[in-house]
């Protein structure tokens, strides 16, 4: 089985070189004495001194933390790395191709208007201009300080044993296991969110961390033997889910993909449901008997004839349930107007880096 998981794990390191934008607090600049005073912590802190508004660092740990939910939605953390699927080691690629142009044109921006962001902290901090310009670096040390660079590679099974190290064999054993209760995790937190309370209907919005999920679990399904009964259990509530689709989902979808999400949740129901002995029909019967009777009927809001005229309400009456509006129909609403605002205008990011524009990269339930 080792020699399986080896075989098909790739090892990605991801480095990134961030620079802070800070100096060493030295004593020369403190002022001390009866009339003594320290910088303000906006400058200094801890034995450092802010050389520029450290606010305009802030996209290169953003690009950090993206690639890190990517890396974590294919793979797992690894050797100080990510361990993933051979399989998926291009599109890895691909995607931190992206990401590092992106890095490199905030930091071609960032540097260009470096004089100018020094410059203007001093002004910003005209009492401490002398011990800003005192720790400021060129311009080269600065490019020197940020990057981002990664490799990948394999370690085979006949490396192990020609080494006689058999380290990564056991932590490539110990990645199934890490990976199930991360499946369990999730799922529970997911139940928690979307389905706890009696609503009876989905948000769509659980689509795209159960099919993350799903993709994952299947790309590293050599680690376990049941990752691929699993992939075909959120396959069923996935099925309930079209991605073109905003609607929450009523009725036997929502029964199914409840009884779906119930056993990823319980590590006794997930053994259950690999060895045969309970299914997704057996858990979605028991909730849907458990639920009003008209909780199993799907709603559709393209359908029924059209209401009569009602009378005008009393604004002074308590609105009923039935009256308040949908939470899930209000925010897909909501989504479809942001998603259509976003066709049109740049973002924030975009704007502030209008000097190239390379393609951006990728959470879980």
């Amino acid at each position: 089985m080792t020699a399986t998981v080896l075989d098909q794990m790739a090892i990605v390191h991801v480095d990134f070189d961030i620079w802070t934008g800070k100096a060493r607090l030295t004593a020369k600049d403190l002022r001390l004495g009866d009339d003594g005073e320290i910088p303000p912590s906006s400058l200094a802190t801890l034995g450092s001194k802010n050389v520029c508004d450290p606010k305009l660092l802030r996209s290169f740990a953003a690009i950090k933390q993206r690639m890190a939910r990517y890396m974590e939605g294919v793979g797992m953390r690894f050797m100080s790395g990510y361990a993933l699927p051979i399989k998926r080691l291009d599109e890895v690629n691909k995607e931190l191709n992206l990401l590092q142009g992106e890095f490199y044109q905030a930091r071609d921006a960032f540097l260009q208007s470096y004089d100018n962001a020094v410059q203007d902290w001093c002004d910003a901090n005209p009492e401490w201009a002398d011990i800003i310009r005192d720790g400021v670096l060129s311009r080269d040390r600065v490019a020197d300080r940020l990057g981002m660079s990664w490799e990948a590679f394999q370690i085979t099974n006949g490396d192990v044993q020609a080494s006689g190290t058999h380290g990564v064999e056991n932590k490539a054993r110990a990645l199934g296991g890490d990976l199930l209760q991360e499946v369990i995790d999730t799922a529970a937190e997911t139940y928690s969110t979307h389905l706890s309370k009696p609503h009876f209907h989905v948000s769509f919005r659980v689509r795209k961390p159960l099919k993350t999920m799903r993709d994952k679990v299947d790309g590293l399904s050599f680690l376990d033997s049941r990752f691929k009964r699993l992939v075909q259990l959120m396959d069923e509530a996935l099925h309930f889910l079209p991605e073109d689709s905003k609607e929450p989902v009523h009725g036997e979808g929502y029964f199914r993909i409840s009884a779906v999400v119930q056993i990823l949740a319980d590590e006794g129901k997930v053994e259950d449901f690999v060895k045969g002995s309970t299914s997704v029909d057996d858990v979605a019967k028991q909730l849907e008997s458990k639920a009003p009777a008209d909780a199993s009927k799907a709603k559709s809001k393209k359908q029924g004839k059209a209401k009569p005229q009602e009378q005008a309400p009393d604004l002074l009456e308590e609105p009923s349930d039935a009256e308040m509006p949908d939470l899930d129909e209000l925010l897909a609403g909501l989504d479809e107007v942001l998603d259509h605002d976003s066709d049109e205008s740049p973002s924030v990011f975009q704007a502030e880096e209008s000097a190239a524009a390379p393609s951006r990269g990728s959470s879980y339930f």
